[in-house]
């Protein structure tokens, strides 16, 4: 964002899966997009992985992704692909473990259409600071109580 005008989308993103805690906060005082926990040591056992040399997990996939890797993402209910395209064909409660990952990360975007839980996309509009540039930091393995 900045002094050209407009407002400046941060979206945190966990529809593909997860692998890092991270924090995005900004010098405009605005809401902001984050997920400090880390996600892969409490990750479903069918979502978990890859591994590190040790057998622990390093990430934790969705369910769209592991459709997907499957080959079967084009008409699934995980990725609201095919005949689940649209949001009313693909309703929260058919996305396999959205739950975990909005109530571990809920201001993050965790299925196609998360829009509609008002807690996935955030805006830092030009009025919050006037004259000057609203800048963004993104800590990768945040302390999840200092943010």
């Amino acid at each position: 964002m900045g002094k050209s005008g407009g407002s400046a989308p941060t979206v945190r993103s966990v529809v593909d899966g997860y692998n890092l805690p991270m924090a995005f906060v900004n010098n405009g005082g605005c809401s902001f997009a984050s997920c400090p926990v880390d996600l892969a040591t409490s990750c479903p056992v069918d979502l978990a992985g890859p591994f590190d040399r040790d057998g622990q997990p390093v990430g934790c996939k969705s369910a769209c992704l592991r459709d997907a890797l499957a080959g079967n993402a084009g008409n699934s209910s995980n990725c609201c692909t095919g005949s689940f395209g649209s949001q009313a064909a693909c309703p929260t409660s058919g996305i396999e473990h959205y739950s975990y990952f909005k109530q571990s990360c809920p201001d993050s975007f965790a299925y196609a259409f998360d829009e509609s839980s008002g807690t996935a996309i955030f805006q830092c509009p030009k009025a919050v600071k006037f004259d000057e540039d609203v800048e963004y930091t993104v800590t990768f393995c945040p302390d999840p109580f200092n943010l």
